[in-house]
């Protein structure tokens, strides 16, 4: 079914996944009606049949159905148009009912390009996206054809029939390189790709222009909060700039800008989070003056005077906080120490180029910060270093003084496109993360630790964006965010070794994510994906050691009835709280008396007959898995 707007829609998917349910005897919850997904060579499909006894065939494989009447198949698919066929025969003797899925397999394959005559993918000609660059850098055109053949390059008002080279040899991929010289100049200029042999020839031309920018600087100033820079145009992030913070612009492709910020250092920013400040605008720049040390009751702080605010990157790492400021350049006279603080042993800087200024705070042995915040305000940066907990650690309440944020991963959302998960029976992975978290939440308490959910209930929608700043306003101490898993288009779902895993993002917080996959380990009888770096929102905060679980795969029909078991989700809970306690334990003093449980790990059995967590209006989802 394809979408024709947001309500009327959403309806029509219920009603449609209702009447299926009752009369077609098939479901099929991913992928969805209409669907595109990438050009791969096989890709899974699943859902759930009634009567849940019966033969189920997929374009003519049979397909395992489990007790609960799901299904989860990994079958060859072909590029474009592609159908898959259901046919479910059910065991009572029942006719047999029939179904088709259709999706769309990637992009539709060009025509064949001819191997005799000059002929050119009209498509392929890049750039794709519009080019400002300035003097200096270079700009590289492409394009594919008939292979062994001459191909040339031109930019309108800059170069004639510049000569491109087919690599590898007689593939027909063809390649080319201007780099702009200091008297070019260009707006819009038309990129235009030549092929030839003889007295034959084809032409195309690029989408994407030129447009080489001017000598002036050109400054933008950031207006999202902690907005991503990426270590190249399709990179990953490297950095987190925050509002009010300038950079210096040279140069973009498409809706990407890119921000040099220092001696061959740069970095790529959606244009949608800064603001281009008018013509004239100064470079960014900043003296980093006296800093100063002052503490407190449960952390340290640091005072940097700075002239204006600007680029940053910080890492605590083992006994050092390493922090990179840009445009920066050094007059510290003074750096005056706190003689009550017993956490920082010496605070040294360093000019490591002629616009960055390195700040390392070294701390005593077995001192080093729980986290850290950073924030700018009234001329300077202020940092924040927090100590660690101080926390019952003894008795039936061991976890007194302690407050961990538990975040349940994903929102309901009231469209076609579902946030998180979806199950073979149509369970919601909202709904379970959270039926998950106040299972934990109990038992956190129960220790004696004050407990804050990101969600206060299972249907509230709140935006991942929001979570961060809800853990740091409780002022929690660990963050643990609670998720079940689903894999991308074309992987297989089949193989053995899908289970569960835990992320973390920075190094501080990978000791709580090593000790949460020991716990699972222990308990949890699922395979084991092991403890990962990911670069999730909710990981990137500094402020506390924050992990990701992974619990199980909610697109997998057996695991999928694990966690919709009460037991199962209880076993889950268990093993973070062990989680939990076994990290805490071990960043306590000498004669901390908490008391782990050491369970064996046993094979799933049979699972009790629970009613799965809560599905809006009882109705099925509809078929969207978000990866």
């Amino acid at each position: 079914m394809k979408p024709i707007s947001g309500i009327i829609t959403l309806a029509a998917i219920f009603c449609a996944a209702a009447v299926q349910a009752q009369e077609a005897a098939i479901q099929v919850l991913y992928p969805y009606e209409g669907q595109h997904i990438a050009a791969v060579p096989q890709t899974f499909i699943f859902g759930n049949v009634s009567p849940s006894s019966g033969t189920l065939t997929i374009n003519g494989t049979p397909v395992k159905v489990h007790p609960k009447g799901t299904f989860l198949a990994y079958l060859p698919v072909s590029r474009g148009n592609f159908v898959f066929a259901l046919e479910y025969a059910p065991a009572d003797g029942k006719p047999a009912f029939t179904y088709q899925r259709a999706i769309t397999v990637g992009q539709p394959l060009p025509a064949p390009l001819s191997a005799d005559k000059p002929q050119l993918d009209k498509n392929s000609v890049q750039p794709a996206a519009d080019v400002e660059y300035s003097a200096g850098d270079c700009v590289q055109i492409s394009a594919a054809g008939s292979p062994e053949m001459k191909a040339d390059f031109s930019i309108d008002g800059v170069i004639r029939h510049a000569e491109m080279a087919e690599l590898p040899q007689g593939s027909g991929n063809y390649t080319g390189m201007y780099c702009i010289k200091p008297e070019d100049k260009a707006s819009q200029a038309e990129i235009k790709v030549r092929l030839s042999k003889g007295w034959s020839g084809d032409k195309a031309s690029a989408a994407g222009k030129l447009t080489i920018m001017p000598n002036t600087p050109s400054i933008a100033e950031v207006t999202s909060d902690l907005a991503g820079l990426r270590s190249d145009f399709d990179g990953g992030y490297f950095m987190f700039a925050s509002s009010g913070t300038r950079i210096h612009v040279t140069g973009r492709i498409g809706g990407r800008l890119r921000a040099e910020l220092g001696p061959a250092r740069s970095g790529w920013i959606d244009d949608s989070k800064v603001k281009l400040l008018p013509p004239g605008t100064p470079l960014p720049k900043a003296l980093l003056g006296t800093i100063s040390t002052a503490k407190g009751k449960s952390s340290t702080k640091v005072r940097l005077e700075m002239t204006s605010q600007v680029p940053y990157t910080a890492q605590l790492d083992g006994d050092t906080l390493s922090i990179d400021f840009l445009y920066t350049r050094n007059f510290t006279n003074w750096i005056v120490y706190d003689s009550s603080d017993t956490m920082i042993r010496n605070i040294v800087w360093q000019q490591p180029d002629g616009q960055t200024s390195t700040v390392k705070i070294n701390f005593r042995q077995g001192r080093t910060p729980w986290g850290y915040d950073i924030t700018y305000a009234a001329g300077g940066y202020n940092i924040e270093l927090r100590e660690r907990p101080n926390f019952a650690c003894k008795g039936k309440t061991p976890l007194k003084g302690l407050t961990v944020v538990l975040d349940p991963g994903h929102s309901p959302k009231k469209g076609a496109a579902y946030d998180g998960a979806i199950g073979p029976s149509g369970s919601f992975e909202y709904a379970v993360n959270y039926q998950i978290a106040k299972e934990l939440e109990l038992l956190l308490q129960q220790k004696g630790a004050k407990v804050v959910l990101t969600r206060n209930n299972e249907t509230e929608d709140v935006p991942l964006q929001h979570r961060p700043g809800i853990s740091w306003n409780a002022k929690g101490d660990l963050y643990l965010s609670i998720h079940n898993n689903a894999l991308p288009d074309g992987s297989n779902p089949l193989t053995p070794d899908r289970g569960f895993s835990v992320y973390y993002y920075h190094p501080h917080s990978m000791a709580f994510g090593s000790h949460m996959l020991a716990a699972f380990q222990r308990r949890i009888p699922l395979p084991d994906e092991q403890l990962r770096f990911g670069d999730y929102l909710v990981l990137r905060q500094t402020q506390m050691p924050a992990i990701l679980a992974e619990c199980a795969y909610q697109i997998i029909p057996e695991q999928e009835q694990l966690i919709l078991s009460q037991d199962f989700r209880k076993k889950l809970a268990a093993a973070m709280l062990e989680g939990v306690l076994s990290y805490m334990k071990s960043t306590a003093p000498q004669g901390c008396e908490i008391s782990l449980e050491q369970p064996r790990r046993k094979t799933a059995g049979k699972q009790e007959k629970n009613k799965p967590p809560h599905q809006p209006d009882g109705k099925k989802p509809p078929s969207k898995v978000k990866k």
